[in-house]
């Protein structure tokens, strides 16, 4: 932790100094999408990062999956490119483990988190992604176990027409095509999305077929109602060559179809919010172990969860109160999970109480969680952030979160794995402390972190040589942590007439067992990120209508795996990608180059990632 350390005071005197010269900026106020109280960015007493609409288009890449590779702390593993089917983790916790929403909506899948990824929104269509590191039940509820993603879309206020083609590597073709129309004298705004896309693959068994439409929908009730619509369906065909097993085992393949839906209604009267609402998410999974031989292994696995929930604000002489109550009723019919259903109850309260004219923000709440007929788990949670000076934030959080096990966890049966039904959830203990600067043109932040979690649900062996993995709850950890990000807008800095942007970010994990004595052989939980160094440069032309985008990531996990052959340590990378994007009078075009050096790496254990790769694309707005 020395160099944690140093590494912290050098940044706060530097902070100080910078503070004393430059008032001119706040900190960013970006609203963070909260059912109950409305938070910013600014006054949020904890580690969040948004990626907004303009950074999405900038940046090198072509899906949610690798937007978040981006981010400092994130560890995000595809098996291949362009997210067919992707694995999230935060500050070294595991897949299973971060919440994924769309418009505050659980993504997440009861049968495993291997589908939590599966989303039927395209780039396109994304307004911002939010993003909260770290135990956040309190806000989110049950599975915000090491953190959050939340994807925001957003309709347009005008009818128009897009479509769009691109072409790259290994025959990958994609088309996508949108709709947006304003009815009612601008009172209801609909947007209706297709796309799709297909590829032989960079190897063999890994080609596949992507399908995307997703519907959006906003329409004003009366002067005080809002009424939210929106729903999607995503089909995805792939060979799975390695994905779950050996690399001697080249056939598997997969079809997934998920399906989500869901409405919202808000009504604003006097000091009150009210938001009832409700959602549907369907997984319908089809895997065969060898794919023109079904016979040998199949698994058809049906997924449904059904939610009500009612979110109440009060806004009050301290602040704002925030009240919740959700049902969820998830139920699974497996080939090789059986049939289960399951009930999830959860009741939020918060309050948000600003001091000190708004220099002072403390939200103390809990959130209590309650799964069939497992014993009810409460949650407590407290953020503070303060504002010496107007531009600089001092924020620290302890905040608890549980995560139940999934349907995997508690009945799957191979020949290499066996569930156990009797597992119990998993938990964490948070806290972290912080400090975020921003001025014109310049922006910082640190964190520090430590998780202690109990309880860990993962797949264990007695002895290495053990044929079969068994779920257990298995041990308690510790993780601790650092981030740092800055950013340089030079655009600003130097009153430049084209952009300009220079943004660094890095994290170091360090895991370690509480346990005295190594009981067991683990497989997911000190698979972590060790060091992790981000850098991005964004260099625009002919008043912002080229723009360049070169990213550089370097990645040092704890874990190791050699290649025979080369001697090379394939789980670490360094890696460069990069775009050139043009755009006028409603025509656009992007070239993406990724994997630039052509390094040979995995993210997964497993799967070889292809080397160097190209995709070109055309849109047009009408």
């Amino acid at each position: 932790m020395k160099k944690y350390s140093l590494v912290f005071i050098i940044f706060c005197q530097i902070v100080i100094l910078q503070a004393q010269v430059d008032t001119s900026l706040m900190i960013d106020a970006v609203e963070i999408t909260n059912n109950r109280i409305g938070f910013n960015q600014r006054e949020l007493g904890r580690s969040v990062k948004i990626i907004s609409k303009q950074e999405i288009a900038s940046l090198p890449v072509q899906s949610v999956a690798e937007a978040l590779q981006m981010v400092a702390g994130f560890d995000v593993r595809r098996r291949g490119p362009n997210n067919v089917q992707s694995d999230i983790s935060v500050r070294g916790g595991s897949f299973d483990q971060v919440l994924i929403l769309i418009n505050g909506v659980r993504m997440n899948d009861a049968q495993t988190g291997h589908h939590t990824l599966y989303i039927p929104v395209d780039l396109l269509d994304i307004e911002r992604i939010e993003i909260v590191k770290g135990p956040a039940a309190k806000l989110y509820g049950q599975n915000a176990f090491s953190g959050a993603v939340n994807i925001v879309t957003k309709v347009g206020d005008k009818d128009g027409l897009n479509v769009g083609i691109s072409q790259g590597s290994f025959n990958t073709t994609s088309l996508r095509a949108g709709v947006t129309k304003v009815l009612n004298e601008g009172n209801w705004k609909q947007n209706l999305q297709f796309f799709r896309e297909s590829s032989d693959g960079y190897d063999y068994n890994r080609d596949y077929k992507v399908f995307n439409l997703y519907y959006d929908s906003n329409l004003k009730v009366g002067s005080n109602g809002e009424l939210k619509i929106f729903g999607g369906y995503t089909d995805r065909k792939f060979g799975a060559n390695g994905f779950y097993a050996l690399p001697t085992f080249k056939d598997q393949y997969e079809e997934v179809e998920t399906s989500i839906a869901s409405i919202k209604y808000t009504n604003i009267s006097g000091n009150w919010r009210v938001t009832p609402g409700f959602s549907w998410r369907r997984n319908y999974d089809n895997y065969l172990f060898v794919r023109n031989n079904p016979p040998v292994f199949r698994n058809r696995t049906l997924g449904n969860r059904l939610t009500a929930d009612v979110n109440v604000s009060n806004y009050n002489a301290l602040g704002v109160l925030g009240i919740g109550l959700e049902y969820s009723r998830e139920s699974l019919r497996s080939i090789r999970l059986g049939e289960d259903d399951r009930n999830l109850f959860g009741f939020f309260i918060e309050q948000k109480i600003s001091l000190l004219n708004d220099q002072l923000t403390i939200v103390p709440g809990f959130y209590i969680n309650k799964f069939s007929a497992r014993k009810a788990t409460f949650l407590p949670g407290l953020d503070v952030a303060y504002f010496p000076v107007k531009n600089l934030k001092i924020f620290a959080s302890a905040n608890y979160a549980s995560r139940i096990p999934t349907y995997t966890d508690l009945f799957y049966v191979s020949a290499a794995e066996i569930g156990n039904p009797n597992l119990e959830s998993e938990s964490v203990k948070g806290y972290e402390v912080g400090t975020q600067y921003a001025r014109k043109g310049f922006s910082a932040g640190v964190t520090a972190y430590m998780n202690f979690t109990n309880g860990l649900i993962d797949w264990t062996k007695v002895n290495a040589s053990d044929a079969q993995w068994v779920a257990n709850n298995y041990a308690a950890t510790k993780i601790s942590g650092l981030e740092v990000n800055s950013a340089l807008d030079f655009k600003q800095l130097l009153n430049l007439k084209q952009t300009l942007l220079l943004d660094l970010s890095a994290s170091f994990i360090d895991a370690k067992s509480n346990e005295k004595e190594q009981t067991y052989v683990t497989r997911y939980q000190f698979n972590h990120l060790g060091t992790q160094l981000i850098s991005n440069l964004r260099i625009a032309f002919f008043e912002d209508k080229l723009l360049a985008s070169i990213a550089y990531r370097n990645i040092d996990r704890v874990s190791s795996d050699v290649d025979p052959v080369t001697k090379k340590e394939l789980l670490d990378a360094q890696l460069l990608d990069a775009s050139l994007g043009f755009s006028y009078k409603g025509w656009g075009a992007k070239l993406m180059a990724n994997n630039l050096t052509n390094a040979q790496y995995k993210e997964i254990t497993n799967v070889v990632m292809p080397g160097r790769w190209y995709q070109f694309s055309v849109s047009k707005r009408l």
